[in-house]
């Protein structure tokens, strides 16, 4: 978590560097940022993988919360990435400067970070949740709905800052090539930070904790 977390800081700084169209790239910081992205999305999978294959190995068993060297890991980067999401993505005046660019790297990497681990944790909750503090549960249900709250406010700012480019690229691209571009950006995204399908595991805790009265 500690190499994404410098990954993360410097994507941030560079989509800082370059406007949507790239037209200000001379030193090809484009380039470097979708490596560094991609980067962070092997070692994401990776994390995702190793996580999944030990909670089917033994899914009665908490894999992350039972570890609290593993869970203050989770927790500390959580708080990074908050951090980071509260000043580049709530922040109303921030997320209005970010460029395109910005949105689809940086952005769409911090948010996607913040859903990682939140299916993971909630699945551990739901077979171990009489087990589990409720401070600990309520703040998986805070995270998830956080989740939903950034894909909305990522989806707004994409379709905004897209019309705006293609307000002044117009004569670049047809309609039908707007629409696949925009199409595409709307499902990478949706892709992304897709979490409403929790929604189950959400209200299956809910009905455990009415058990565990």
């Amino acid at each position: 978590l500690q190499d994404m977390r410098v990954i993360i800081e410097n994507v941030d700084v560079l989509t800082r560097f370059i406007t949507s169209d790239g037209e200000d790239d001379e030193y090809g910081i484009e380039k470097i940022v979708i490596k560094s992205v991609k980067s962070a999305q092997e070692k994401l999978h990776i994390i995702t993988i190793m996580l999944e294959k030990e909670n089917n190995f033994n899914p009665q068993s908490p894999h992350i919360l039972n570890s609290p060297k593993r869970y203050k890991s989770f927790l500390d980067f959580q708080n990074f990435l908050g951090s980071q999401i509260q000043k580049d993505i709530l922040d109303t005046a921030s997320l209005k400067r970010a460029s395109l660019f910005r949105l689809r790297t940086y952005l769409g990497l911090i948010s996607a970070y913040q859903f990682i681990h939140i299916p993971l944790l909630l699945l551990e909750i739901r077979n171990n949740t009489c087990k589990i503090d409720n401070s600990i549960i309520q703040d998986a249900f805070q995270q998830y709905q956080l989740a939903q709250k950034l894909q909305k406010i990522l989806l707004e700012a994409f379709d905004e800052k897209i019309a705006e480019y293609f307000s002044k690229h117009s004569e670049s691209f047809s309609k039908s090539e707007q629409q696949q571009i925009t199409s595409q950006g709307r499902h990478y995204l949706k892709r992304i930070t897709s979490i409403n399908k929790e929604q189950s595991t959400i209200q299956a805790i809910q009905a455990n904790l009415e058990k565990c009265k």
